[in-house]
């Protein structure tokens, strides 16, 4: 019971107080598209109207703002519009209704102190004709999306009208685009289209050509501004040819090469006659070119691999069993756990045959195990060549790293060597490093050495596609005893067998190391994934028989993880690891729950934070961003930096490019912090104390797109597993918890924070009583799951070729994570992207 001044008049009311939960603006129509010839003679205005389908950012925090919602009687009878009431509000309490204009701060003290509201409105007549006005008015309470359902009872019908209102703060203000989307329209190309097995992979990348633009000159280069360039499908690499045709000068087609991929940029290098009569202000018509010759060093690949033993490719078809004989060793590391130096008695006891698979979830030390391995092997066996890939430049000199640095055994200079792309920036690697790289002294490249220098070395380092220029340069098949190659799962089978097809023989002993129910092989055509070239050869291993039996004859599962505090461990554990992993991190550094007024629960170091914001694009960028939620990451990492925490603890991880320089924008400008803010994939090996998350989605209305172009956190276990995984000491969640709920791993992570009192935010959703199905986790059946993101500015990430089994034998399908073209010299053109001065865990 409750009480209105109507008309100096006080009267009582009585009113159903609903909950109409939650309402996707983008997707439930229905719920505010009125047609007023379908509803009588009573025409009843939309409150807060959208704005191209979007609530409009009308108000700041803490204000009041109002909106005017008209009746109209087009009837020729008087109608009695018995009440109006507020049938529910989210945030609480937050709208109000009133039959006065609400005041402005123009109004004079007495028309303010004379402003009447309330929730309900009651009987007025409705004369034929006549328009009556009332105010709905809303007063901010938090950021984000604020909805109320407003009921009009007319004689016996009941009208019903949803007004949205998005408020935000300073730093979402400032987010602000003043630049309207638009879908770029492709361009008529410069040279004709030639078909080839790559056609729609070509025709595909007609979306970068531009036309009437201008280059600007970055130091030996010119470089272009490439709008949209780090989420579209499929990405400009490195390799790439640029034609570019005057327009101000009468001059030939001038052709360069992409020696470098930036955010929205990419550097080129096109002949000295270009740069030498270059000027900023020429323009130009500008076309992409795939260039192809990366994928066929993949081809050659894959016909060499037609010669390797069938035990080798299909284990589970051979009618032995292997039996590794091992004995016990002397670690090298004190620090091994038993687990680790099984694995790695296991691949010194190795005679060749099948790989040695090592199954190494986040944080259990893989790199730890081969290290271990690769020394033991070079300290006790003089007669040992090895070989260690990986799929990404940062992740080779990881492994140098730890080879060269390990003070037990001291491995010579002469006995090792890095082998880099030629294209490699020399600037990429540490200096320190340099010694163990070939360089040419006088145009500061990288280069290959000859066969003569590469048969000297004992342990040589590469990417999976360098592997090929070791080939090229003669080293034969049998010239290496053993075989590592490292972040196995995210590789596809064509690059895996690039190192592996060219040396292998039946003593050779091939190791796999990685995690297959993390970031897999990235495929952008479901004609290849329907082949099955988004499966790993780690992963197909582990699906057959004596893999997925735990034969230790073949694999190893690493469970010990040193990462993750046990509760933000425990249900990726329980998701993708048949609850196997061990936290074993030390308590040390667990100073996040002890701040009692920033954790709710000083036991539980995962916080969801609920936040309704909007999806936006601007300019001709496809990539998606969410202001609000990226007004909240700042506000986290400011009260974070307030407890002491370094910039270096703090990783921000969200999937879309734009997400990416908004956070990285309104950080500078209101935090003045550098922090690491990138995708999953740039954060795939790394780890911080502190990692939020923001999910960005705040409409279900785009998921299937984000299906399609394996975009996003949605449905995409294997992201949300490294995301969930990257925490030391505390891990935070943003987003909108009635969107991500719709994907069953978020909703566990969503309600493990609820049911342990570690959620704030926006209202939540009503919790479904679901029966846990097989199918619902995700282990080694868990099928195959397309990644990609801005960082991974590579074909191999993105593209494929759309058609089948063609005639000449051609298959769809792409590769992942690193191989770059190869010029006619045999050299490759890779080079590692980076963006904001950080890997992206792609070699080109």
């Amino acid at each position: 019971m409750g009480s209105v001044i109507y008309n100096d008049e006080t009267r009582s009311v009585i009113s159903d107080v609903g909950d109409i939960g939650n309402v996707d603006f983008a997707n439930d129509a229905s719920m505010y598209n009125y047609n007023p010839e379908n509803e009588g003679p009573i025409v009843v205005s939309v409150p807060f109207p959208l704005v191209d389908g979007k609530p409009k950012f009308f108000s700041v925090v803490g204000e009041t703002i109002f909106n005017s919602i008209t009746i109209e009687n087009n009837s020729t009878e008087a109608a009695t519009l018995w009440s109006v009431e507020i049938y529910d509000s989210k945030p609480k309490d937050s709208f109000t209704l009133s039959v006065m204009e609400p005041p402005t701060p123009d109004s004079d003290e007495k028309y303010i102190n004379s402003f009447v509201e309330s929730f309900t409105l009651e009987d007025r007549t409705l004369v034929p004709g006549r328009t009556l006005t009332i105010w709905l008015s809303c007063k901010a309470k938090v950021k984000g999306l604020h909805t109320t359902a407003v009921h009009f009872n007319v004689d016996d019908d009941k009208i019903e009208r949803v007004g949205f209102v998005m408020a935000e703060d300073k730093i979402s203000r400032s987010l602000a685009s003043n630049m309207p989307y638009h879908r770029p329209a492709r361009n008529k190309p410069l040279i004709p289209r030639i078909f080839s097995p790559d056609a729609g992979l070509k025709n595909d990348m007609r979306a970068y050509d531009m036309q009437n633009v201008t280059f600007k000159t970055k130091g030996r280069f010119l470089s272009l501004e490439v709008p949209g360039l780090a989420e579209r499908r499929p990405s400009i690499v490195v390799g790439d040819l640029v034609i570019a045709k005057s327009v101000s000068h009468n001059t030939p087609l001038y052709k360069g090469y992409i020696f470098r991929v930036e955010a929205e940029e990419v550097i080129i290098s096109f002949h000295d006659d270009v740069h030498g009569n270059y000027s900023e202000v020429d323009r130009y018509d500008v076309q992409f070119e795939y260039n192809r010759l990366g994928m066929k060093r993949l081809y050659q690949a894959l016909e060499a691999s037609g010669k390797l033993d069938t035990d080798f490719l299909f284990p589970e078809l051979s009618s032995n069993e292997r039996r590794i004989e091992t004995r016990p060793l002397v670690p090298i590391s004190c620090n091994l756990n038993e687990e680790q130096l099984s694995s790695v008695e296991m691949i010194l006891g190795c005679k060749g045959g099948p790989p040695y698979v090592v199954h190494g979830p986040p944080g259990t030390g893989k790199s730890v195990t081969l290290t271990e391995a690769i020394l033991q092997l070079y300290k006790t066996r003089m007669n040992t060549a090895i070989l260690v890939c990986a799929p990404s430049n940062s992740a080779a000199d990881h492994l140098l790293a730890r080879l060269v640095m390990e003070n037990a055994v001291k491995i010579r200079e002469e006995d090792i060597f890095r082998l880099n792309a030629t294209a490699r920036s020399v600037d990429d690697i540490k200096p320190e490093f340099l010694k163990f790289c070939s360089v040419d002294e006088e145009e500061m490249t990288f280069s290959c050495p000859i066969f003569e220098q590469l048969i000297r070395y004992r342990i040589i380092i590469s990417t999976y596609t360098s592997a090929a220029l070791l080939y090229a340069e003669g080293l034969k098949t049998g010239h290496f005893s053993h075989i590592f190659l490292d972040e196995a799962a995210q590789a596809s089978e064509p690059e895996t067998m690039i190192p592996i097809s060219h040396f292998y023989r039946r003593n050779i002993v091939v190791v796999l190391a990685g995690d297959p129910v993390q970031l897999g092989p990235v495929i952008f055509s479901k004609d290849a994934e329907s082949y099955g070239l988004g499966k790993s050869f780690m992963e197909r291993l582990c699906e057959s028989k004596f893999y997925k039996d735990g034969d230790q004859n073949y694999v190893t599962k690493l469970v010990r993880n040193y990462r993750c505090h046990q509760r933000i461990l425990s249900l990726p554990s329980d998701l993708f690891y048949k609850g196997d992993l061990v936290s074993c991190k030390e308590d040390d550094t667990l100073y996040p729950l002890t701040w009692k007024d920033f954790i709710p629960n000083p036991e539980f170091p995962v916080l969801f934070i609920g936040v309704q914001g909007v999806d936006e694009r601007e300019g001709n960028n496809p990539s998606w961003f969410n202001r609000i939620e990226a007004s909240e990451v700042v506000e986290v990492i400011s009260k974070l930096k307030d407890k002491g925490i370094q910039n270096g603890d703090i990783g921000v991880i969200t999937p879309y490019r734009q997400q990416v320089l908004k956070i990285s924008r309104a950080l500078e400008a209101f935090v003045g912090s550098e922090i690491k803010v990138g995708t999953v994939e740039s954060f795939q090996g790394q780890e911080r104390e502190v990692i939020i998350v923001s999910t960005v989605r705040s409409t279900i209305k785009h998921d299937e797109t984000d299906k399609r172009h394996c975009l996003g956190f949605l449905s995409n276990p294997r992201r949300f597993n490294v995301a969930i995984t990257r925490a030391r000491s505390l891990l935070i969640a943003v987003g909108n918890p009635h969107i991500i709920c719709k994907d069953e791993h978020w909703k566990k992570l969503l309600w493990y924070c609820v049911e342990n009192d570690s959620y704030k935010g926006c209202f939540l959703p009503e919790k479904e009583q679901t029966v846990e199905t097989e199918s619902e986790s995700c282990n080694w059946n868990g099928g195959s799951y397309g990644d990609w993101s801005a960082d991974d500015n590579a074909h191999a990430n993105t593209n494929t070729v759309k058609n089948k089994w063609e005639e000449e034998g051609d298959l769809a399908w792409a590769p992942t994570e690193d191989w770059g073209a190869m010029n006619d010299n045999g050299n490759d053109w890779g080079v590692e992207s980076s963006t904001n001065g950080n890997s992206n865990g792609n070699d080109w």
